[in-house]
């Protein structure tokens, strides 16, 4: 091990030169740097830092202030892929370069038990190569690497099960994918988040857009799921699908008197779904309507649940037969739209 170096980000070559910018990631020279620059400008980005915490591990906040609908950052995904199957990831992690390996393994503890990135790697590549030929030895001579290679398998694994995000097939009938992000992944969970994140197709990056004016040193937020269901149901929602108990203000019933009158608007729209019947698709929509104002009005009017509520409203409205509010809603899907994914 050589003391006070570390990995170039680029191509792995211990090194003491460090990013002049951020001051946290090496590279050996300034060839490495350029063409790593595409990836390294995501977490070096000036508007926002990773921040380690004892509570909530690593997380994300704003360097500056941001206002409204403003891009906060765009992403490219380290790998993506349509299924969790090890197999297929040793594959695309064996031909990942040094430093996005290095990020991947930033997920997860694979230093324990004496795993180093490029021990991960070699074990990567060798479990590759065994199942090209078919072959999982299990002589005792072997057990130590093969418990070695399961760790990291282990590792693998669990990093893209619990730190993933959807990407929306690109076209009807192709399957969806996960991507797993350096800094979107890092991101904390809120019922009342202060930003949201969306695929881009023509960027394939995943772009995540403030949805209320956030000031620097403020925790960047979003929601796992859908903000519209209630408490119980969301607990529930997150404990299996993210294996946490949310305690966020929301959850707590610790909104405060600023927040009462939000906390009274998501009751108000929990209900009107709640009770929407497709035998009534004309009271259905004009309880949107009304749920809409209430939206606009409470301070939760965020162009992602307002898009949610208008396609709703629209859906109902054609269902009704009355085809100038289904048009009219229609177009509003549309606005919503062009704000969240940035245009």
């Amino acid at each position: 091990m050589l003391t006070g170096l570390s990995p170039c980000d680029h191509c792995g070559q211990h090194t003491s030169n460090f990013c002049s910018r951020c001051r946290k990631t090496t590279f050996c020279c300034a060839d490495c740097q350029k063409l790593s620059w595409p990836d390294h400008k995501l977490v070096c980005s000036p508007r926002v830092f990773i921040c380690n915490s004892p509570t909530a591990g690593q997380t994300v906040f704003a360097s500056v202030d941001v206002n409204k609908s403003s891009i906060i950052i765009a992403e490219k995904p380290l790998l993506r892929s349509s299924e969790i199957q090890f197999d297929d990831l040793c594959k695309v992690l064996d031909d990942l370069p040094a430093s996005k390996l290095n990020a991947f393994f930033n997920f997860a503890d694979v230093y324990s038990g004496g795993v180093t990135v490029d021990e991960a790697r070699k074990s990567i590549r060798e479990m590759e190569v065994r199942r090209r030929r078919g072959k999982n030895p299990d002589a005792t001579a072997e057990r130590i690497e093969v418990e070695r290679m399961f760790n990291v398998q282990q590792s693998c694994v669990g990093i893209l099960r619990t730190n993933t995000i959807p990407i929306a097939a690109s076209s009807p009938g192709m399957e969806d994918e996960h991507g797993l992000y350096s800094i979107l992944c890092r991101i904390n969970h809120s019922c009342f988040p202060n930003a949201i994140y969306s695929w881009r197709p023509d960027l394939q990056k995943h772009v995540l857009v403030a949805i209320q004016d956030i000031t620097a040193g403020d925790e960047i937020f979003v929601s796992y799921i859908d903000v519209w269901f209630g408490r119980d149901e969301r607990q529930r929602r997150l404990r299996e699908g993210f294996m946490f108990d949310c305690k966020c203000a929301r959850c707590e019933g610790l909104d405060g008197d600023v927040n009462s009158h939000r906390a009274t608007a998501f009751r108000t729209v929990e209900a009107i779904y709640a009770s929407s019947e497709p035998s009534a698709p004309l009271a259905s929509a004009m309880g949107l309507v009304d749920a809409i104002e209430i939206v606009i009005n409470s301070g939760i009017s965020t162009p992602f649940n307002l898009k949610q509520l208008h396609a709703d409203a629209q859906y109902f409205f054609g269902q009704a037969g009355k085809e100038e509010e289904e048009l009219y809603h229609r177009s509003q899907v549309l606005a919503y739209e062009n704000i969240i994914i940035g245009v």
